[in-house]
């Protein structure tokens, strides 16, 4: 079948397949063909053909890929979603696919039921051929299990966010913690949480959606964990109750504008092992000496104590340091309610005390002379922001506590570490 000249002037093809032939038909005679038409998509930057690539359909991208290996190279490149059939049978191919789909951030793995699925080692060997996914969803994948969620979690640290459906080896009975993130739709983890059915630690940072709902249901299933940190979360009062019930409660951290003196109490009441408190108000002015007030009732345990925005004064302060005999670390943070009658009460009551942390208040030297008359077990102060504190009292302490380890230069938001367990009193 023959191809004439005019034609292939004006059929272009890439020349890294596609020779260019000219026969005529008829005499079975050959003509001569002009010069070659050079390849126009060879002057094109590597993003412009993404860009390309990306508005074509998944059949048409396919096909393009076939053109040459530098088309091939880029369609892998510009492919940022990938869905794949996760049956056993993908373990081998996983380095080929990420290598040259080495650009993707949003994956998805379904197995049907009738076909066995993935397994540990082919979700380790995925995130460590592709580290830089940022969405990933799971679903029927039913040979999963904790171990790989761990170290996929581990390789894949800019994930934001998961997805894992009818996967029941995911939640194994030695999960102990599970923290999430940043998550878009946080309250979709509910099966993996419920289903934790040992779980001793829960944090949730940041996520949206309506957790007084979850909190109620995790409570429900879940009752025995000792650790709980809600830190920017949508959790009011109804949250809080929830979390009253569970009887052994051991750190409650907690950092939300939304709950009150209520949920506070209730938490105390029925959480009688607490032993680190940490409640940061966000400056909402809904928690004060009537919630710090059932802490002192009832939580006699304490051992820290964290308070940043809220309104406590030398009421509650005196009764938690008057019951809570083995309170040995105090930081109280942003509290216009807190000077030098409040400092003085703590150093008088406070014998147990080992590090105070003491951050925008308006305190005076008054406070700081107070500090080193009292509290005799002390061993280290921290003074930050409180403008009213003169060098003459900063002196004046040092003097009088030689041994005492004092920090009171001036930082930045990492003073606040302490909140998610990362800062070092």
């Amino acid at each position: 079948m023959g191809q004439n000249a005019s034609a292939s002037r004006f059929k272009i093809q890439p020349t890294a397949l596609i020779p260019l032939i000219g026969a005529k038909e008829g005499n079975g005679q050959s003509e001569e063909v002009g010069p070659e038409p050079s390849d126009c998509t060879s002057d094109l930057p590597d993003e412009c053909l993404a860009l390309i690539f990306e508005s074509l359909g998944p059949n048409d991208r396919r096909q393009c890929s076939l053109v040459c290996r530098r088309w091939l190279r880029i369609e892998g490149q510009s492919h940022h979603r990938l869905s794949l059939n996760a049956n056993s049978g993908l373990l081998p191919s996983i380095p080929s696919l990420f290598e040259r789909f080495d650009a993707v951030t949003r994956l998805t793995l379904t197995c049907d039921r009738r076909s066995t699925s993935i397994g540990d080692d082919a979700l380790v060997t995925i995130s460590v051929s592709c580290s830089n996914l940022r969405r990933v969803k799971l679903l029927a994948c039913r040979n999963l299990t904790h171990r790989g969620m761990e170290a996929f979690a581990k390789n894949c640290r800019g994930l934001k966010k998961f997805s894992c459906s009818q996967c029941p080896g995911v939640v194994g009975d030695s999960l102990r913690t599970i923290f999430l993130k940043e998550l878009y739709n946080g309250p979709s983890f509910y099966p993996l949480i419920i289903g934790s059915k040992n779980l001793r630690t829960l944090r949730l940072m940041k996520c949206s959606g309506d957790w007084d709902r979850m909190l109620q249901a995790i409570t429900e299933r879940v009752p025995g964990m000792v650790g709980i940190h809600l830190e920017r979360i949508q959790v009011s009062d109804l949250g809080l109750n929830a979390i009253s019930s569970c009887p052994s409660l051991e750190i409650f951290l907690m950092k939300t504008p939304y709950c009150t003196n209520l949920g506070l109490a209730s938490v105390a009441e029925h959480c009688r092992l607490l032993r680190k408190l940490s409640i940061d108000g966000c400056r909402a002015n809904s928690i004060g000496d009537q919630g710090l007030l059932s802490v002192a009732t009832y939580c006699h345990n304490l051992q820290e104590l964290v308070l940043v925005g809220v309104n406590a004064t030398s009421l509650s302060l005196g009764s938690i340091a008057s019951n809570c005999p083995n309170l040995e670390r105090l930081a109280l943070c942003g509290i216009k309610t807190v000077g030098d009658a409040e400092i003085a009460c703590i150093a008088a009551k406070c014998t147990a005390l080992k590090k105070l942390c003491i951050r925008s208040c308006p305190i005076t030297d008054q406070g700081v002379e107070a500090v080193a008359s009292g509290c005799p077990c002390l061993v280290k102060v921290k003074i930050k922001r409180c403008k009213s504190v003169t060098r003459r009292a900063v002196g004046w302490l040092r003097a009088r506590r030689e041994s005492l380890t004092l920090d009171l230069d001036t930082v930045g938001d990492q003073e606040l570490g302490y909140l998610t367990g990362g800062g070092d009193w």
